[in-house]
């Protein structure tokens, strides 16, 4: 098994990646699609 400690540090670093990556979606489009504005 993974050790908790990893497992923490990779979710943390691909939810930064997915945030990162959506607000630079929602940069690049002038009018997003409704669900980026929650």
């Amino acid at each position: 098994m993974i050790p908790l400690r990893s497992d923490r540090r990779e979710i943390t670093a691909f939810l930064g990646a997915l945030c990162l990556f959506l607000s630079a979606v929602e940069y690049l489009i002038p009018k997003p699609m409704p669900f980026f504005r929650l």
